[in-house]
């Protein structure tokens, strides 16, 4: 849906990065990967089992008022992610704080170095 994506494990950004193989190269010859670690306000959050897929606005709590943001579960939760997700509707609630800057290794078996496959 709309909103901003955020993750509690770095690893989940690897799974949405898309850098084209079409030059033959393994990714991990590429970089420096980037990524962005920031503070994140969730307020009040929807804590969700389900896809929120194609959602544009914060779903609306019993008393009309509308979430702050969404959390997905894992499916050790119940929910539908390996890892848990988080989704914010307002920048005002993401503050980023660093820039790391990072390069997979020779030896890495991420599923991007192994060559995309989940």
């Amino acid at each position: 849906g709309h909103g901003t994506y955020f993750a509690q494990n770095s690893s989940k950004c690897c799974l949405y990065s898309e850098l084209s193989r079409t030059d033959g190269t393994p990714f991990r010859s590429k970089g420096p990967w980037k990524m962005l670690l920031c503070r994140v306000l969730l307020g009040e959050t929807l804590r969700t089992d389900q896809s929120c897929r194609g959602i544009r606005k914060p779903p609306g709590q019993e008393d009309g008022t509308p979430y702050d943001s969404i959390t997905a579960l894992t499916r050790q939760e119940g929910g539908i992610v390996d890892m848990r997700e988080y989704v914010v509707f307002k920048e005002a609630n993401a503050l980023p704080v660093f820039l790391v800057s990072y390069w997979h290794s020779s030896t890495c078996e991420c599923h991007l170095c192994r060559g995309g496959a989940l």
